[in-house]
């Protein structure tokens, strides 16, 4: 709802009634003019409903949510801070202005407002702290993201796992990214695109497949795990080594993951949507995970 105070709206009533934020045009489902309480006087006050853009008659979800992240693009460039739009009403076809003392010009409406209030800012930060927080106290209090290792009960003694954190990284990222998408444009449906589906799968996938080498090899002739203990050396070399040291094709498949998951942090903080990869993009992280399970057969 936006109230506009001070428009000149003698005679105005239940007419055909517009508004535009910045040259954005909304549609008007509901009006009312009445008076304000500073001022007894009659027609001083407009209130407008607004429900969506005009071309918002869209049946494809994707379309409507695509053309409401551009509206509000346009409208609230500070996320998290103040913003000030030009507002433009008519009724039946004529512009209204604000009231301004004699001898001075009409002056031209104008709001400011925020587009993620303090209430809509706590529960963002708060659902965000509370995935990374879940990940955080699997990884730690957990060997959800460590790799498995019979030898050693002590899961916190085990290394990390590339593919389980990769997967974990990514599952963060949708998950961070449809919530802050939702609160902003208040959409759900037609935010998720193909992209986090192809994001998820390929990291789910490698995970799998990395879990299902370390198995066939094992069966191979091979012990099912070292004869020594795995000893974790750290999060960074846990995830970059096997017990022959760094790998180049753990290096190229985290390098990757950080790059595309940075593409994908900014187009959804700016553009509000989730990127569009092409299918050399899909090529080139299939790739990269398939590399790091081929490798994954022969590490030691």
């Amino acid at each position: 709802m936006i109230r506009v105070d001070g428009l000149d709206v003698q005679g105005k009533g239940a007419g055909s009634w517009r508004v535009a934020l910045n040259e954005v045009p909304f549609k008007v489902v509901y009006c009312f003019v009445g008076p304000r309480v500073a001022d007894p006087a009659p027609h001083t006050e407009v209130r407008l409903v607004l429900d969506g853009l005009n071309s918002a008659t869209l049946e494809n979800p994707q379309d409507a949510a695509t053309m409401t992240a551009a509206a509000i693009r346009r409208l609230a460039p500070h996320r998290w801070s103040t913003n000030r739009v030009a507002l433009e009403v008519s009724c039946d076809g004529v512009a209204l202005s604000q009231a301004s003392p004699p001898g001075e010009s009409p002056g031209v409406p104008g709001a400011t407002f925020e587009l993620i209030t303090l209430p809509r800012r706590l529960v963002c930060i708060g659902a965000l702290a509370a995935i990374a927080g879940l990940f955080y106290w699997a990884g730690a209090r957990t060997g959800a993201l460590r790799d498995n290792d019979p030898l050693n009960p002590d899961f916190r003694q085990r290394t990390y796992s590339l593919a389980r954190c990769q997967l974990a990284f990514w599952t963060v990222l949708v998950v961070g990214s449809f919530l802050y998408i939702y609160l902003v444009t208040g959409f759900f449906n037609g935010v998720l695109t193909d992209t986090a589906l192809w994001l998820l799968g390929i990291s789910a996938g490698t995970s799998a497949l990395a879990q299902a080498a370390g198995t066939s090899h094992a069966g191979a002739g091979q012990p099912v795990a070292p004869p020594i203990p795995q000893r974790s050396a750290g999060f960074l070399l846990d995830i970059l080594s096997d017990a022959q040291g760094v790998n180049v094709h753990r290096l190229q498949m985290l390098i990757w993951t950080a790059v595309f998951g940075g593409i994908l942090t900014t187009r959804v903080v700016t553009s509000l949507a989730f990127p569009e990869y092409d299918t050399t993009t899909y090529a080139l992280m299939g790739i990269s995970s398939g590399t790091y399970v081929w490798f994954k057969r022969t590490e030691a």
